[in-house]
């Protein structure tokens, strides 16, 4: 009996070929299916799997997720990454996920090949390296809006008295207080619009995308640091750049210190420009002020409410609960 793949040679050579008997043999996930079903049925047989090679270990856990049943393949998934981080000493449900703000400058291959040099100086295990990389995934993380930068009406959404700023400010007014909106003003196109996306002035900086890296895989417990290349991480396009920094929007916004800059309308993305008086009788007028609501508690900032509610989160354990 000689195989199929093993029998080609002496065919190519020619003469008389007499075929008897072909037998089907299982394929390898056919076999790994079986031994994963093997494997619920006896229990405590998780000494018998640590003796399997890392490269076999590895292809079981790829096979799980062939099956259909959602609990039978959570219960493989996490025994086999607690048998092979045992052996190895490494999590291969861990995924290795690096996030960077958006930056068009920085190339996302670059980036997760830096990522996998690294990987491959920590981990020695040749098959749990290649697997490994392939659990590495870059991440974009959104850019903050221009109206995260600019607008602090919630600053002044309180009963708090404020110094009148209106003083000396070219701005138009209305019975002596500024009331105006960026439309009716020369402002950057750009700043015109509050729902526009920043750049983030940080993103390209080396530095931060090896703590991004360092971050993403401190799970293989490792102080190694990567091999920046920039030729490799950085484009060498050099694009037209018309959106702000948000630095930038910072440094601009500081011309209205003193003054309420509140969303206006949603749709044009327009910002209100208010004297914190003005703002303040409103506010109170609509509901500090008004019959209609009835005060509960004190009128705390955001900031204090947070803190309350996070202290009280931690003081009743509830970190514990899902672990």
């Amino acid at each position: 009996m000689i195989l199929l793949q093993n029998a080609k040679e002496l065919i190519q050579q020619g003469g008389k070929v007499v075929v008897k008997k072909i037998v089907r043999s299982k394929t390898t996930t056919e076999r790994n299916r079986a031994t994963l079903a093997a494997y619920l049925r006896t229990p405590r047989s998780d000494m018998k799997m640590s003796k399997l090679p890392t490269k076999k270990l590895i292809r079981l856990y790829k096979t799980v997720g062939l099956l259909m049943e959602k609990m039978m393949k959570y219960r493989l998934r996490t025994k086999l990454d607690r048998i092979i981080a045992r052996k190895t000493g490494v999590s291969v449900r861990k995924r290795i996920n690096i996030k960077l703000p958006f930056d068009s400058r920085i190339l996302k291959r670059g980036v997760r090949e830096t990522a996998e040099d690294l990987v491959g100086t920590i981990i020695q295990d040749k098959p749990m390296v290649d697997f490994v990389k392939t659990r590495i995934r870059v991440l974009w993380l959104r850019n903050c809006k221009v109206a995260k930068l600019i607008h602090n009406q919630k600053k002044y959404a309180n009963e708090e008295e404020h110094p009148w700023s209106c003083k000396g400010r070219e701005l138009p007014k209305h019975a002596g207080h500024i009331l105006t909106r960026f439309s009716e003003l020369e402002i950057p196109d750009f700043l015109r619009n509050s729902r526009n996306v920043t750049k983030s002035g940080k993103a390209s900086d080396i530095r931060i995308i090896s703590r991004a890296i360092v971050d993403a895989v401190k799970h293989l417990r490792s102080k190694k640091e990567p091999k920046m290349e920039p030729d490799r991480i950085y484009s060498r396009q050099q694009a037209r750049r018309t959106t702000w920094i948000d630095e930038e929007v910072r440094i601009w916004r500081k011309q209205f210190n003193g003054l309420v800059l509140s969303p206006i309308d949603m749709n044009q993305g327009d910002t209100a420009v208010i004297c914190p008086i003005v703002y303040r009788h409103g506010f109170g007028k609509t509901f500090a002020w008004n019959s209609n609501y009835e005060q509960v508690g004190t009128l705390d900032t955001e900031e204090k409410i947070l803190k309350r509610s996070k202290e009280d989160f931690l003081k009743s354990g509830l970190m514990s609960i899902g672990k």
